[in-house]
């Protein structure tokens, strides 16, 4: 038993040195380590604009190239490097994924005609306004 009580006293006491240590450690990141900050700087030039690859479908056993762009179980995902991982995988980055479902509206307001959203075959999602005939592209897959 003095051997347990003696392992207890040194795991506290190497547990207060190290939190101390922890304490002095934080408070030097806190410090500016070459004195005060200086002015900022100009905006650098304006670089090339981005561009995502067009989406196409996961191909389970396949091979993916780092920037590539899929379509899976109602995410889209981008390939972070060359992979043949099916995602979600930290390969894979998440661009796009599905939200929770809206509440059912009831009462009065609930019979009020609302734009709704519309997914064709390719995942695109379109603006259906209440008037017939009247369909407005909002974004398409990426």
């Amino acid at each position: 038993m003095a051997a347990v009580a003696q392992l207890r006293a040194n795991a506290a006491e190497i547990r207060g040195s190290m939190e101390k240590m922890i304490e002095k450690r934080l408070a030097q990141i806190g410090e500016p380590a070459d004195g005060p900050r200086g002015e900022r700087g100009l905006p650098g030039e304006r670089g090339p604009m981005g561009r995502l690859k067009t989406a196409k479908a996961f191909v389970e056993g396949g091979v993916h190239y780092e920037g590539d762009v899929v379509l899976h179980c109602g995410a889209t995902y981008q390939a972070r490097c060359d992979t043949a991982r099916e995602p979600p995988h930290h390969d894979w980055i998440c661009v796009a994924r599905a939200g929770e479902h809206g509440k059912t509206r009831t009462g009065p307001k609930a019979t009020k005609k609302r734009p709704t959203v519309r997914r064709d075959f390719l995942g695109a999602a379109k603006w259906r306004d209440p008037v017939p005939g009247s369909v407005l592209p909002v974004f398409t897959a990426l």
